[in-house]
């Protein structure tokens, strides 16, 4: 259970990153974005991977 949890939260750590490379790329401001959605885009992400 354990395993399965780490695995998931590397999961959702990279697809974060990914996300913010991309909105990077595309020139906004990224460091806005996570301190205000950053929470919501997780629990997302992991409810969606339920």
């Amino acid at each position: 259970m354990g395993f399965q949890f780490a695995g998931k939260a590397v999961g959702t750590a990279v697809w974060i990153a990914a996300a913010s490379l991309f909105m990077e790329l595309l020139g906004f401001s990224t460091q806005k974005w996570l301190t205000a959605g950053g929470l919501g885009t997780v629990l997302l992400t992991l409810a969606g991977r339920e």
